[in-house]
């Protein structure tokens, strides 16, 4: 795969784990507390745009670098979204 996500909330707390970049994968916690009041439209895209700031990609055959950045901001949010629909 290019690139691969998953979102979950333990114990109250947020975290988005980002693998296939092609390193290690990487947890992203909510240490801003974006996330604190649910999961909205709005919280999720905030959260997203802190992804895209802080995981380091690199291309290989499945995807240049470029692809992959663009990539996790949007893979984030689904993710995110996906939770927060689960959720009550």
């Amino acid at each position: 795969p290019s690139l691969n996500c998953v979102a979950a909330c333990v114990a109250g707390e947020y975290r988005v784990c980002v693998g296939s970049r092609p390193s290690r994968a990487v947890v992203l916690r909510d240490e801003q507390g974006v996330l604190a009041g649910g999961v909205t439209e709005g919280a999720a895209q905030a959260f997203a745009a802190y992804a895209a700031d802080n995981v380091v990609v690199s291309g290989n055959m499945w995807g240049s670098a470029a692809y992959r950045r663009a990539l996790v901001p949007v893979l984030v949010r689904r993710a995110l979204m996906a939770l927060g629909e689960g959720s009550l």
